[in-house]
């Protein structure tokens, strides 16, 4: 059990707990992590960070705007069956509403994964890019005019 790890060298801990924070890496992973857990943004949107960049303020935003346009779609693709089911006095119709309901549901999510995917990778990566619908909807782009 103990040769297990022979010939692993582990970093000196005083080395690695002495290390200043990386404040650029820190504030890209952060945001990264917002794109799919949209109220991390929320909460730096209620209770900024004094010392934060100007990127990360923009990111943040964009990661809000997207998670709330995202949850937005996502309550009313999970609604309109229901509100559907209220209008359908036949069953087996009703049962194929929510069938192709759930289709789209599913087709929904893997979008919204891949998409989230893709915009947490580019922020983690430090990249100045915009969400498209978020700056449609907002106003707010990376690029001046």
């Amino acid at each position: 059990m103990g040769v297990a790890l022979f010939g692993c060298e582990t970093p000196d801990r005083v080395q690695t707990l002495t290390q200043p924070p990386d404040r650029a890496s820190d504030e890209a992973r952060l945001v990264a992590v917002a794109y799919y857990v949209w109220p991390l943004a929320l909460y730096e949107a209620i209770a900024p960070r004094a010392d934060a960049s100007s990127w990360y303020r923009f990111q943040m935003r964009q990661a809000l705007g997207f998670g709330i346009i995202a949850a937005v779609i996502g309550f009313a693709a999970l609604l309109w069956p229901l509100l559907a089911s209220f209008a359908i006095a036949d069953v087996t119709l009703t049962i194929w509403v929510y069938g192709v309901a759930l289709l789209g549901d599913a087709a929904l999510l893997a979008v919204w994964v891949v998409l989230a995917a893709r915009y947490s990778r580019r922020a983690g990566n430090g990249e100045l890019f915009d969400v498209p619908w978020v700056a449609r909807l907002t106003g707010s782009t990376s690029h001046k005019r």
